[in-house]
C-alpha cells in the first residue's frame, strides 16, 4: 500500500441505533475512513453532526490521527438497521446538515477524494472545488430516500448522468439498486469505472459494456454485515490507485470484506451509551 498520502472523505458519521439505550458510530466516512488510516494513509473527514456525537466520536480510539472538520449541526443523521435473513431494512429518524461547496476550507487537495453520502448530504460540485490525483465515490447515499413512515427506499438519482462521468471508480451495492441489474449497466455507461458489489457473490466490474465478474476466494460466512459495503470501497479504491488493475482490485476488496464480515480484524467495534 501507498504510505503517508492524503486520503479526504466527505460525508456524514451516524448514529447506529441497536436499541433504545445504544447506538454505534457508523456511515461511510467511519469504515472506510479507520480503513484506509490503517492502510498507511493521512485521513481527513469532511463531516457534519450534534455535540453528543462529536463528544463520542473525540473519545473513540480509532480516530487518532484522524484529522476532522465539522460542519455544527443540531442533529446527527440517525439510522437503526434491521436485518433479516441477511436481508437489510433502513429507517433513518434524523439528518444532519447538508455538505456543500460552501462548507470547504480553502486550498484543499488530497491524493484521493472520496464523495461518502449516506442520505443525499453530499454536494457532487465539492468534487469540482478539491483537487485531487484521484476521485471516486460511493453513490449509496444518493440512491435513497426518507418515507413518511421513517423508512429508507430507493431514489434515482437525478444527477447520475451528469456527475459519473467525473469520477475515477463509482461503487455501490445491488442491494442499493433494488436489485436492478439493467439500471446498474445505465450507470455503467456513464462510468469510467464502476463496481456493483453483490453480497457473497463478490462483486462485478463494469469496464462501460464488458463486465467482468470477481468471485471471493472463499466461502463468506455469517457475520457482522454493517459496514461491509464501505470497507470493500475503500479496499477497493486504495488497492486500485497503487497497481490501477480493477481485476486485482476487486479481489482484494472481496478478501477485506470477507475479513471484515466474519474476524472484524481491520476493525473493532464499541457501543455508546445514549
Amino acid at each position: 500500500m501507498i504510505k503517508n498520502e492524503k486520503y479526504f472523505l466527505v460525508g456524514h458519521f451516524t448514529k447506529d441505533l441497536i436499541d433504545n439505550n445504544k447506538f454505534q458510530i457508523g456511515g461511510t466516512v467511519f469504515y472506510s475512513g479507520i480503513l484506509a488510516k490503517k492502510f498507511g494513509f493521512n485521513v481527513e473527514i469532511l463531516t457534519s453532526f450534534d455535540e453528543y456525537l462529536k463528544k463520542a466520536i473525540l473519545k473513540n480510539k480509532f480516530f487518532k490521527g484522524i484529522k476532522i472538520f465539522t460542519i455544527k449541526s443540531k442533529n446527527s443523521t440517525t439510522f437503526k438497521n434491521v436485518y433479516f435473513k441477511n436481508k437489510r431494512k433502513e429507517y433513518i429518524f434524523e439528518i444532519a446538515r447538508k455538505i456543500s461547496s460552501k462548507n470547504l476550507l480553502k486550498n484543499i487537495s488530497a491524493e484521493i477524494l472520496h464523495l461518502a453520502p449516506v442520505m443525499n448530504e453530499v454536494d457532487p460540485e465539492i468534487a469540482k472545488k478539491i483537487k485531487t490525483n484521484f476521485l471516486v465515490a460511493t453513490l449509496q447515499g444518493w440512491l435513497r430516500k426518507k418515507n413518511k413512515n421513517s423508512s429508507v427506499s430507493f431514489y434515482l438519482w437525478k444527477g447520475y448522468k451528469k456527475y459519473l462521468p467525473i469520477f475515477d471508480v463509482a461503487i455501490c451495492s445491488l442491494e442499493d439498486l433494488r436489485s436492478n441489474f439493467e439500471l446498474a449497466k445505465e450507470f455503467a455507461k456513464h462510468s469510467k469505472l464502476f463496481v456493483l458489489t453483490t453480497g457473497e457473490k463478490g462483486c462485478l466490474i463494469f469496464e462501460k459494456s464488458k463486465i467482468t465478474e470477481i468471485f471471493p476466494k472463499k466461502v463468506l460466512k455469517k457475520g457482522y454485515f454493517t459496514g461491509a459495503g464501505d470497507v470493500f470501497a475503500c479496499a477497493f479504491f486504495t488497492k486500485f490507485y497503487e497497481t490501477k488493475n480493477p481485476y486485482l482490485s476487486g479481489e482484494f476488496a472481496n478478501e477485506i470484506a470477507r475479513l471484515h464480515i466474519e474476524k472484524g480484524v481491520y476493525l473493532n467495534f464499541s457501543t455508546v451509551n445514549l
